[in-house]
């Protein structure tokens, strides 16, 4: 069942795709938020930006796919800098439906392993400062988790069970009922990916680049560290 979860979030929930998706419709969002005004409940005359739709329940339940229908349809005005987010957010969208995401250039496994603890934003500007010919707003770092639902622990340790025997009694699992070739080493591990949101290939190349940069550099502080 754990290793059932795990493969899950593995290959399906947080699959680099599935991750990449996420973020452009996060991005989309957030360049439509205060102008993608939502009605709330019939008795309240109020509306809500996206981010605000869960503090009221009729605005809430409104949000469902229709909200990416409403991006490419919502009118321009005369507020320029209205315009700009709302042009972005449609090119999020657009680039969705014809498949054109944000790219994976980079990937490294077991970060955790190595004792390093920075989150995707500092990951993300540790690179910048290490490559050129592309611009912050070009990344995005996202480092991924995968456990057997308990973080660093064994899952096992803390399952109860009842036996056919006394059914009414629970006991703790016997560890040494499961095949050590099923039990893994460590029972968490990160996984740090690399986007470029931009569809230029230089920049894919350079990003790509400064990615490896860094992950020797992130190799060399861990080799030193483990020598002291």
């Amino acid at each position: 069942m754990f290793q059932t979860r795990f493969t899950l979030h593995m290959f399906a929930y947080k699959h680099r795709v599935v991750s990449a998706l996420d973020k452009m419709v996060s991005d989309a969002f957030s360049h439509a938020d205060k102008y993608l005004e939502t009605q709330g409940d019939k008795d309240d005359e109020r509306t809500y930006s996206l981010t605000k739709c869960t503090e009221n329940m009729g605005a809430f339940i409104r949000l469902n796919d229709s909200v990416l229908h409403r991006i490419r349809d919502f009118p321009l005005g005369k507020d320029p800098q209205k315009n700009q987010h709302i042009e972005a957010a449609r090119l999020l969208v657009e680039r969705i439906d014809k498949r054109r995401l944000y790219k994976l250039v980079h990937e490294i496994k077991n970060y955790n392993n190595q004792g390093a603890k920075m989150t995707g934003k500092q990951i993300e500007e540790e690179i910048v400062t290490l490559g050129n010919n592309f611009e912050r707003e070009d990344i995005y770092v996202q480092v991924a988790k995968f456990d057997f639902g308990m973080g660093e622990e064994n899952p096992l340790k803390y399952l109860n069970v009842f036996s056919k025997t006394d059914p009414d009694k629970a006991f703790p699992y016997n560890q040494n009922m499961v095949s050590k070739l099923l039990l893994p080493g460590i029972f968490s591990e990160k996984i740090v990916r690399v986007y470029c949101k931009a569809e230029d290939e230089c920049k894919k190349t350079a990003i790509k680049e400064a990615a490896v940069k860094w992950e020797e550099k992130l190799t060399a502080a861990t080799s030193a560290k483990q020598g002291n």
